[in-house]
Formats: C-alpha cells, sequence, structure tokens
C-alpha cells in the first residue's frame, strides 16, 4: 500500500469519525426536557422497558436493552414483526415502550402502536425526525436527529446509530444516578468473566480460615510465644468462653464506641437471648453503683431494657447488648440480606475490637465482606480515631471498674459454681491449651469439657471467629475429639 493510499483512508476515517463527534455535540446541545420526562417516565413504571426497532435501530435496541437491564433498569428487546404475530403478549400494562425508528415511518413500529396506546402503555420514541408518524404518537419523543450520515454517500446509518446508542447510553446511565445504583448492584447482576471476580471479590478470597493458633485467656506467656511461632501469622486468637460474662463487657464496648462516634449520651438495650436477664440484673447493679449509662425503653407495649426484633429494626438503642455469636448472625443479616449471604453488601463489618489497654485499633470484618463493607470499615475506624477512642476507652473502663465491674464478674462466677461442682467431676492438672475441636453447641459447650475430664483430659471452653471451641493440648486432640464423636458432642 502506498503512502498516498494510506494517507487517502485515514482521511476518510477521520472525517467519519469528526462528522459522528459533531452530531453528538449537536445532540449534547440541544437535549433537554423531553429527556428528563423519558426518564422520569421509566423511573414511575412498575413493570419493564421494553425496547422495539428494525433493521440498525433494532441492533442498537437490543443494545439499549442489555445496557438498561445489566444497570438497574429491567429491560428486553421485542421484534416488532414478530410482536405483530403474536408476541405482543410480551407486554403487560405496566411496562414502558421505547421504539426506535430514525425515520419515524417504520411500518412494522408503526403497525404496533395502536395496540400500545390501547394496552394502557405509555410509548417514548426515538427518531430523527419531530414531525414524524412516530413521534406524533407518543408520549415523550427523543430527537437523535443528524444534519449528515458519516457515510460517503450520506446514506448509511452511522452518524444516526451513533446517536441512538449515545441516547440510550444517556437514559442507562441518568437511570442509575436516580436509582442510586452502585458497583455492588452491577456486581450482582454481572458475576461473570474478570469484572465479576473484581468486583465480587471478598475478604474470604485472601484469609487464612484454618489452624488459626487459638489458646485461652490464662495461657502462660511462654507457651503463647510458642502458638504465635508455631501458628505462623504473627498473633494468636485469644477465646474467652464465657458467654454472659461476655454480653457485659460488650455493654461497655458499645458505650466506648458510641462516645467515640460522638453520641454523648448513649442508650443502652440487651437483645432477648439466652442470658439476657443474668445481664440486665449485672448492668443494673453496675449502674447502681455508680456507672453513668442510660437503658433505652424498648418499643413493645411492656417497655423494659431487653429488646426484641421489631426493636433491633427501629434502631431502638444506640448499643444493642447480645453475645458474640448472636452478633455475627446479626450483622451477616443486615449486611447481606440483598444477596443471598455469600456477599457483605452494606454495612460497616462487625465494628472495632476494644479491650482494656488496647492502643491499637483492629476493625472487624468476614470472610464475606465486599468492597463496600470494607471501605464502610474503614471510615468508621476514622471516625473512632477522630473521636479518640483510646481515651474515651480509659476513661469508660475506669469509670466502670470504680463501679465494681470485676467485683461483679467475680460474684456472677461464685454464683454459678454451685451447679457446676454438683458434678462430681474434677479437671485433670492443668496443661497449655494449642489445639482446639469447632463444632459444639454452646449449650453443650461445658458438658463437653467435662466429658473429656471424666477420660483425664485437660480441657477448656473458648469462643473462635466460628463459634464455640473446646480447647486441649496438641497432643491429646486426636483422641479429645473421637471421644467427643463418641458422645454426639460434634459430627
Amino acid at each position: 500500500m502506498t503512502d498516498s493510499t494510506k494517507a487517502q483512508i485515514l482521511e476518510v476515517a477521520r472525517r467519519a469519525v469528526h462528522t459522528e463527534m459533531l452530531a453528538l455535540k449537536h445532540m449534547e446541545e440541544t437535549l433537554g426536557d423531553s429527556f428528563a420526562a423519558a426518564v422520569e417516565l421509566i423511573l414511575a413504571s412498575r413493570g419493564k422497558c421494553i425496547v422495539t426497532g428494525m433493521g440498525k435501530s433494532g441492533l442498537v435496541g437490543r443494545k439499549i436493552a442489555a445496557t438498561l437491564a445489566s444497570t438497574g433498569t429491567p429491560s428486553f428487546f421485542l421484534h416488532p414483526g414478530e410482536a405483530f404475530h403474536g408476541d405482543l403478549g410480551m407486554i403487560s400494562k405496566e411496562d414502558i415502550v421505547l421504539a426506535l425508528s430514525y425515520s419515524g415511518e417504520t411500518d412494522e413500529i408503526l403497525k404496533i402502536v395502536p395496540f400500545i396506546h390501547s394496552n394502557g402503555n405509555r410509548l417514548i420514541s426515538m427518531t430523527g425526525h419531530p414531525d414524524s408518524a412516530l413521534a406524533k404518537n407518543s408520549d415523550v419523543h427523543l430527537d437523535v436527529g443528524v444534519r449528515e450520515e458519516a457515510c460517503i454517500l450520506h446514506l448509511a446509518p452511522t452518524s444516526s446509530t451513533t446517536a441512538q446508542i449515545a441516547m440510550g447510553d444517556a437514559l442507562a446511565v441518568s437511570l442509575m444516578q436516580m436509582r442510586g445504583f452502585t458497583s455492588v448492584d452491577f456486581a450482582r447482576l454481572h458475576p461473570g468473566g474478570s469484572l465479576g471476580r473484581r468486583l465480587l471479590m471478598t475478604v474470604g478470597n485472601v484469609m487464612r480460615d484454618h489452624d488459626l493458633p487459638v489458646v485461652a485467656p490464662d495461657c502462660p506467656a511462654a507457651e503463647m510465644i510458642h502458638a504465635i511461632s508455631k501458628g505462623g501469622l504473627g498473633l494468636i486468637v485469644i477465646c474467652d468462653g464465657d458467654r454472659i460474662e461476655g454480653m457485659i463487657k460488650n455493654a461497655v464496648y458499645g458505650i466506648i464506641a458510641a462516645k467515640a462516634c460522638g453520641v454523648k449520651e448513649p442508650t443502652l438495650g440487651i437483645l432477648n437471648v439466652d442470658g439476657a436477664r443474668q445481664t440486665e440484673m449485672a448492668l443494673k447493679e453496675l449502674q447502681k453503683n455508680g456507672y453513668d449509662f442510660k437503658f433505652a425503653e424498648s418499643a413493645r407495649a411492656d417497655g423494659g431494657a431487653v429488646m426484641r426484633g421489631n426493636d433491633v429494626l427501629q434502631g431502638t438503642p444506640d448499643v444493642m447488648v447480645m453475645d458474640s455469636l448472636t452478633g455475627n448472625v446479626m450483622v451477616k443479616m443486615l449486611s447481606s440480606f440483598t444477596t443471598g449471604g455469600s456477599f457483605e453488601a452494606s454495612g460497616y463489618g462487625y465494628g472495632p475490637g476494644i479491650g482494656e489497654g488496647y492502643d491499637k485499633l483492629i476493625m472487624i470484618v468476614s470472610r464475606a465482606s465486599g468492597a463496600p463493607v470494607i471501605a464502610n470499615a474503614l471510615e468508621y475506624a476514622a471516625q473512632l480515631i477522630r473521636g479518640k477512642v483510646f481515651d474515651v476507652a480509659k476513661a469508660e473502663f475506669a469509670k466502670a471498674e470504680k463501679a465494681g465491674l470485676s467485683k461483679i464478674l467475680a460474684a456472677r462466677k461464685a454464683a454459678a459454681k454451685p451447679a457446676a461442682e454438683a458434678e462430681t467431676v474434677t479437671a485433670p492438672p492443668a496443661e497449655p491449651c494449642t489445639a482446639s475441636i469447632p463444632g459444639i453447641e454452646v449449650m453443650d459447650l461445658e458438658d463437653a469439657v467435662q466429658a473429656l475430664w471424666k477420660a483425664g483430659i485437660y480441657a477448656e471452653s473458648g469462643m473462635g471467629c466460628t463459634g464455640p471451641l473446646v480447647m486441649m493440648s496438641e497432643a491429646n486432640h486426636e483422641k479429645a475429639l473421637e471421644i467427643l464423636k463418641k458422645a454426639g458432642y460434634v459430627g
């Protein structure tokens, strides 16, 4: 190919692109109230947006329908010829019809217009001729007229089809904005390919969820160091299995988080789960001893500080106290109720790790947490830091301790001892618990521990990331698993 031929080709190509660019510029300048009216019609519809068109307009219509459907506006393409021969039954009364015909005089389109009107549907037309039959018989007309086609003969649909595509994209994008359509919504409708993988990636794709180094709170420092080294993660998971004690402490942790987020006098409610009344009694004693906080009042007729399901949905208290497992379930439901549970699409994660003496902020997320949840968790962390969470924690722990928190917790444990002592089982000599067995019901946890004690195996109960745990030494793990399986505690 000679240089002059190449130059000629490029000149024609650039002229075509420039012609189409001018057509889009003209459309941008003339876009007005009719476009806004079209968006409003589609938004108000309780049905689908049915797109129809013949020839090149039909091919563009297929693209517009696909774009609308993937961006939150239910839509499909209906061939006008097939529609006239029986497929009009695909149009329900709630649907909006978007008809494409550059001339506005396409016979196949005009034949179905009477049915559209008699069926009670609203009709949006997209033509290049506002005075055409289709435009005049539409509720809203979108003008995609161009001064000239990019075709060298000025005949083949080129600039006009580009204008139609651009108008369709403008509709889709405007509808996305008005619906509040997010990347998470897009990912749900587009799970395949690299785009789906990128948008749907969760913490679980990169986390380690097995062979975690779990130890008990009273584990000696030397054994903790051993567990850190063996785990290879540079950390250990310390689990405390006392459910009610955990709920009492969670109340203080929740107050700390709320105050750090700017809630000066947070109200406290206790979810109606097992242990709620014991937790309420302990917190009332703490309150009586001078720890200043307010109980929320349930929205139910009988009121009280113990909250029910409707209080969860209404957000009755600022701080909703519950055990960790129930909290996990609650956050899971609220963050992934639109996705079926496999992808957490909303919310701020599972909250901050708050404890006495902490000087590092760790935000808790799950393996199903998606990018929006991670972003919100980081935002939550920033808010806590701005609210001086560590200073707030130090002050609140001091107030709670002054009101006798440790004594209340110790007294609660002592009161629970007689029931445990009724069992004539004594613990074998203590040894480091670096292995664990999950999958045991919370209510069976202590019985499972005592079943191992009876067999001469020292064990402790704990609460891990996946639920209740029975912990024992590495050497006794296999034997303990066999005993618990035989006793029916694990499957």
